[in-house]
């Protein structure tokens, strides 16, 4: 259709964006691809694997001495109905670690999720307080495990 919008051009431009803000604040020569797949949704992440589209985390700046910072980024993106670059499913992970071991907190988004909200965030804490909560309530997940809600599509 003539004058259709580009997937592949809105999400290479996007990539890149995410490139430029993340060196601008936050991280060093940081890369962020998009890649087409499937024709109708693209995967966008940092240093992303073409072949199994996973991302794969950045070194973050930090004035600490010897522990590394690390960020995760990616996301499934396709056009909507009105031609908009629209997110399906999203992921930002910071980790800590040498080789980012160590989960420190997610942010995940997944577009119509039924059994909780859409956008939340998981923190793998310990929090002593919270845990003798949870074991009187029956439950015995720990703060990593909880979902915290963050809002909906649009919050």
């Amino acid at each position: 259709m003539a004058g259709a919008p580009d997937l592949g051009k809105q999400a290479r431009k996007f990539a890149e964006t995410l490139s430029e803000l993340l060196n601008r604040t936050v991280c060093d020569n940081a890369k962020v691809v998009a890649v087409l797949h499937a024709n109708e949704e693209v995967v966008v992440g940092t240093l992303l694997n073409r072949q199994e589209l996973l991302s794969e985390p950045v070194r973050m700046r930090s004035r600490a001495r010897f522990s590394r910072i690390w960020l995760d980024l990616s996301c499934r993106l396709f056009l909507n109905e009105e031609g908009y670059l629209t997110v399906r499913t999203s992921y930002c992970g910071i980790y800590l670690g040498p080789e980012h071991e160590h989960t420190l907190l997610h942010y995940d988004y997944e577009r119509d999720k039924e059994i909780y909200t859409e956008a939340h965030v998981q923190v793998d804490a310990r929090h002593e307080s919270l845990e003798q909560l949870l074991r009187e309530l029956g439950l015995r997940d720990r703060l990593r495990k909880l979902h915290l809600p963050v809002g909906g599509r649009r919050f």
